[in-house]
């Protein structure tokens, strides 16, 4: 593990990481612009999705797709057109003018929060819905959820515990947040100094640990064999990165 005092903002990034996590768990409302809005569940994604709701579904985002978005995961949200257009009416002067100032911000916020502790994602056209995906995780054993409850979980609470049966799994995890400050921090570097090469060491040895093992076709500067650790986890980290930002579009 990347030692916390080394990277600036490493240690940052990481307790904020933790804070989060807690939160999760807590049944605490989301707050956005002012507006009580409920932490996102599938039930919202599968929502905003049919929706074609930019924030989630892709496509240009405007003043009307982020006010949607909002009024999807609010708690005064009804279904029917009618229902939206009272509530914009009702929004009081301050929200609006966050919504219209910082509305963008504080939704991409809003769903880096939720998303923390998912997969990485697949370059491949999706097969089957978003939601699809947990409901088959979590009823599996030792979940056994039914579709209803996995629906109306907060996702931030379900991806963590399929990340818990990962690693019971001896699978590799990844930290979205600090793993990104750690690569901010490699990619900033002019020259592999002494320090940076032991920290680099150890995390190749955390790697190799949990079950990495180098391939010559990984990288033509990490040979099967002679594998130098800063290249190693270089490009460790810059391939999850690649597979984050692949996962985004």
């Amino acid at each position: 593990m990347w030692e916390r005092e080394k990277i600036p903002g490493y240690a940052e990034a990481q307790d904020s990481e933790q804070v989060d996590r807690a939160k999760a768990f807590l049944g605490l409302p989301e707050r956005i612009c002012g507006i009580d809005c409920h932490p996102l569940t599938p039930t919202h994604i599968e929502r905003l999705i049919a929706a074609r709701n930019g924030y989630i579904a892709g496509g240009k985002i405007t003043d009307a797709i982020t006010l949607q978005f909002l009024w999807i995961v609010s708690m005064q949200y009804k279904v029917g057109s009618s229902h939206i257009e009272e509530w914009i009416a009702g929004l009081s002067e301050d929200s609006t003018r966050l919504i219209f100032e910082n509305g963008y911000d504080e939704i991409e916020d809003y769903l880096e929060r939720a998303f923390l502790d998912s997969p990485l994602g697949r370059k491949a056209a999706p097969c089957y819905s978003f939601s699809a995906d947990l409901i088959t995780a979590l009823a599996d054993e030792p979940f056994r959820w039914t579709m209803e409850r996995t629906m109306n979980t907060p996702v931030a609470i379900s991806y963590q515990l399929v990340k818990c049966r990962i690693r019971q799994k001896g699978g590799i995890l990844v930290n979205r947040r600090s793993d990104e400050v750690a690569g901010d921090w490699m990619d900033g570097l002019p020259v592999i100094t002494r320090e940076s090469r032991e920290l680099v060491h150890a995390e190749v040895m955390r790697m190799v640990e949990s079950g990495w093992e180098p391939a010559s076709e990984m990288s033509p500067n990490c040979p099967a064999g002679s594998v130098n650790p800063a290249e190693a986890i270089t490009w460790s980290i810059t391939m999850r990165r690649k597979e984050m930002n692949d996962g985004e579009k």
